[in-house]
């Protein structure tokens, strides 16, 4: 039984309600996750980082002076197919230089030189030197790189004294920089099990899955084959004969917790995740005396 009393009423039979949805209490901890949150990688639990467009731009204004930069946007592979069409719609928009595998090009060279099947192709936004006073213009340009090509930014660097050159990329979602696993911006319907974006996709949010239970079935009849008749049968007499063999457990992917492993794993400070919703009153309010100072 709950430890609220909400109100004495009836209520239909539904999988998906909670006291906590039914209470609208699990509204508000959606909120607090997708505020105060901080996804961590499922699978190895490292924590994960991102960059904002004023730390890309500490980060290459605080390079040596005279380093050169040459600020770039990538290019979709699936916007690559028709050269012609992409040079032309990037020099209405004032663009005058482009990388094509590595190497900068004018636009007009860019199209002579053109490979068959290019492996990227980047946009140059910028090129300056680094000095004193360079931020205002880098803070606008970072957010056009950004603006073109979502959340990564590159740069490729020549360091002073140096005749090669290096690249960096600057990513603004969430990502593991040694998995490359990488995350959304948080969102209140990412921990929502009501929500495709948050539900776990093998029990689409209940919590359960359906199996069919050996102990039910008679000798010599296959579990596996019973549950495949079950979920194909289109007769609903079909359905209800083979029902009395069914029986649900768990879900295998999220052990009952109804969201996908990315939103499980996010935490707020104090190392809480979603599940806080199941913590006791002792433990949600040693959470909440970590959590306030960062509210």
């Amino acid at each position: 039984s709950p430890a609220i009393a909400i109100e004495q009423r009836g209520g239909g039979l539904n999988p998906r309600s909670t006291v906590a949805t039914a209470t609208e209490i699990y509204d508000y901890l959606r909120v607090l996750w997708a505020a105060a949150g901080i996804p961590h990688d499922p699978a190895t639990g490292e924590r994960l980082e991102r960059m904002s467009s004023a730390d890309i731009v500490n980060v290459l204004a605080a390079m040596a002076e005279g380093t050169k930069v040459v600020l770039l946007a990538a290019l979709p592979k699936e916007e690559l197919g028709d050269p012609a069409r992409l040079l032309g719609d990037l020099q209405r928009q004032g663009y005058i230089r482009v990388r094509v595998d590595g190497e900068v090009l004018e636009i007009e060279e860019a199209a002579a030189k053109w490979p068959e099947f290019p492996a990227a192709v980047e946009i140059v936004v910028d090129r300056f030197g680094v000095r004193p006073g360079v931020e205002s213009r880098l803070a606008d340009s970072v957010e056009t790189a950004l603006r073109l090509c979502g959340a990564e930014a590159r740069a490729a660097i020549q360091d002073v004294g140096s005749d090669g050159w290096r690249d960096l990329a600057f990513q603004t979602s969430y990502r593991n920089p040694r998995t490359g696993f990488v995350v959304e911006e948080l969102s209140p319907k990412h921990f929502s099990f009501n929500s495709h974006l948050g539900a776990c996709e093998a029990c689409e949010g209940l919590g359960t899955e359906m199996f069919c239970d050996p102990a039910l079935l008679g000798e010599g009849e296959d579990a596996e084959k019973t549950l495949k008749r079950y979920r194909e049968a289109k007769s609903e007499i079909t359905r209800r004969k083979l029902a009395k063999f069914m029986a649900h457990r768990p879900c295998g992917v999220c052990e009952g917790r109804r969201l996908k492993p990315e939103w499980l794993a996010v935490k707020i400070q104090g190392g809480g995740n979603i599940e806080h919703r199941t913590l006791n009153i002792e433990h949600r309010r040693a959470l909440r005396t970590d959590l306030c100072p960062s509210l």
